[in-house]
């Protein structure tokens, strides 16, 4: 299995994520410009997206300080703040951390 090609569940997306409630959450391995999948249960419906920072992998540690946990803060911040903010707006008053995917 290489990285990124498949997704897996989302632990973290599944238990704390409140964009996504009620929706089952899945990920690939990629710490950086990660796929994030959502399907909708009750519909069958499923929805994808990147995200510039992934929560549910560490940061790649060949640094002299530990950055692995750097990864769910950076992805509230940079993925969650801006789409909540599109979502409660119908505007993006700060551009998504995917956009640097691209």
């Amino acid at each position: 299995m290489s990285t990124g090609a498949n997704v897996c569940p989302s632990s973290i997306d599944n238990k704390y994520n409140g964009m996504e409630k009620g929706k089952d959450n899945f990920r690939d391995f990629n710490p950086f410009c990660s796929t994030h999948v959502t399907v909708d249960p009750t519909t069958g419906q499923i929805q994808s997206h990147v995200d510039l920072f992934n929560p549910s992998v560490p940061f790649p540690a060949p640094y002299p300080v530990d950055l692995s946990g750097l990864s769910i803060p950076l992805h509230l911040l940079y993925d969650s703040a801006p789409d909540w903010i599109y979502r409660n707006t119908g505007m993006y008053l700060v551009p998504a951390g995917r956009t640097a995917c691209q």
